[in-house]
């Protein structure tokens, strides 16, 4: 048994790939998305941590509300905002290699992973593909993922970061609207509605 998933992990299997090419087709397919998700923290030494956050993309733009963050990206500088502190800072946006980006929410499964097709599971009365992604690097963080897949849309419905460290990160989408209309200047840090909010430059 252990040899026989060794061997399939060695190379993506075909039913993975199809599942995850239609899923990438419909996402590409919109000019924006808002959704609302939770994101879990689990680990064997504590409680689940349970925030609930806000994403909206536009193309390589992003805005993401998550507890007392907010983090503001136009595809080429990110403001990240803290209410606690009152502070937002500012730098020149790159991806990361290693870590998911909330721009690639949607996407981080295109490249940079072996995928093995894992059967089904039924939840809350739906019934959802299950997929395994391996990174073919070791530089990232986790060890593998696994994606669950609605498929009667195609949409993403659950993400699972296996963490290196022993800690489970999981994103569960709870609503997503499509080719909702998103200003642009929602993707731009806004003083007058943050007033008294110390900018710092890191550029």
């Amino acid at each position: 048994m252990f040899t026989l998933i060794f061997s399939s992990n060695a190379q993506s299997d075909a039913t993975s790939k199809s599942i995850l090419k239609k899923t990438s087709k419909v996402y590409k397919s919109m000019k924006t998305i808002e959704a609302k998700f939770s994101l879990i923290t689990m680990s064997a030494q504590r409680k689940p941590i349970v925030n609930s956050g806000n994403l909206w993309l536009k193309g390589t733009s992003f805005k993401l509300e998550l507890g007392d963050q907010e983090i503001i990206c136009d595809g080429k500088s990110i403001w990240t905002y803290s209410s606690t502190t009152e502070e937002v800072t500012l730098e020149s946006y790159s991806k990361r290699t290693n870590q998911m980006s909330p721009e690639e929410m949607f996407s981080f499964y295109e490249n940079g992973f072996k995928s093995l097709y894992e059967g089904k599971r039924t939840d809350g009365g739906a019934t959802y593909e299950l997929i395994k992604l391996v990174p073919k690097k070791n530089r990232a963080k986790y060890s593998f993922i696994n994606v669950e897949i609605n498929p009667t849309n195609n949409y993403i419905h659950k993400v699972i970061q296996h963490m290196k460290n022993g800690m489970d990160i999981v994103i569960e989408i709870n609503e997503l609207k499509k080719n909702s209309a998103v200003s642009s200047n929602m993707f731009k840090w806004d003083s007058v509605t943050h007033p008294g909010v110390e900018l710092v430059d890191l550029r």
